[in-house]
């Protein structure tokens, strides 16, 4: 009896120190290389994949495009902010625009140049008829342009920022249409504010956003508003359409 149960233990033994020595790894690989996939199988897993893909990447994508959209458009008002209220601590209480022009006297050039140039980090600026255009080394940029009438007196100033400045180049001034383009405002006694008021209740923000102008549906003047008011978040009834 006691010789055989020897013979055991040295077999298993063997068989231990094969199962787990380099030859049996070896084995193991040859195998599964060997063993090739068919072409039904690699195409089913390629559709799994496709369907897979094309049913989470948009939403990823349109997540990123919000995200990176409100951060844009929340650095340049801060930026515009901060600098209108510099320009204000220097030229004091008086108004910055000469309230006897009109509209078709306003020079946009004129006004930037005087009081934003050498306090906006800016790469390019242009000029087309009554618009001035600026943009930023993040791609993004605005238009300056005045808001009145060609006869009576004072003008305010708007500005159309464009998170991707050459929306705004193809596209002209009037191009806030709340994804693309948002409109900003800048008065004759140096505030600057989202054109429409944020004491305007959400939800009357989100429908102005969300129908455009009744004029011109392309253009969304309270988008900027409403996303000032949801502290620069693009929320879900934010009217964002998919590209």
């Amino acid at each position: 009896m006691p010789p055989p149960r020897k013979v055991e233990i040295t077999v298993f033994y063997d068989f231990l120190f094969y199962f787990v020595s380099a030859k049996f790894i070896q084995n193991k690989i040859l195998y599964f290389r060997r063993r090739a996939f068919t072409l039904a199988e690699v195409i089913i897993v390629i559709g799994i994949l496709g369907i897979i893909a094309a049913l989470t990447i948009p939403g990823f994508v349109v997540k990123y495009q919000k995200i990176a959209t409100a951060k844009k458009v929340e650095k340049f008002y801060s930026t515009i902010y901060n600098t209108v209220n510099l320009i204000n601590n220097e030229v004091g209480d008086i108004s910055w625009i000469d309230e006897s022009l009109n509209w078709d006297q306003t020079d946009t050039e004129e006004f930037y140049n005087k009081y934003f140039s050498n306090k906006l980090a800016s790469i390019e600026k242009t000029k087309k008829g009554k618009w001035y255009y600026i943009s930023f080394s993040n791609g993004s940029g605005f238009i300056l342009w005045a808001r009145g009438s060609a006869t009576s007196k004072g003008v305010d100033f708007l500005m159309t920022y464009c998170p991707d400045y050459k929306f705004c180049l193809k596209n002209g001034p009037e191009c806030y249409d709340g994804q693309n383009g948002f409109l900003f405002t800048l008065n004759n006694k140096g505030k600057f504010s989202t054109y429409c008021s944020l004491e305007t209740e959400r939800d009357d923000l989100v429908t102005q956003c969300k129908n455009k102008h009744p004029e011109d549906h392309h253009k969304a003047h309270c988008c900027s508003a409403l996303l000032m008011k949801d502290n620069w978040e693009i929320k879900e009834d934010y009217p964002w359409a998919i590209k």
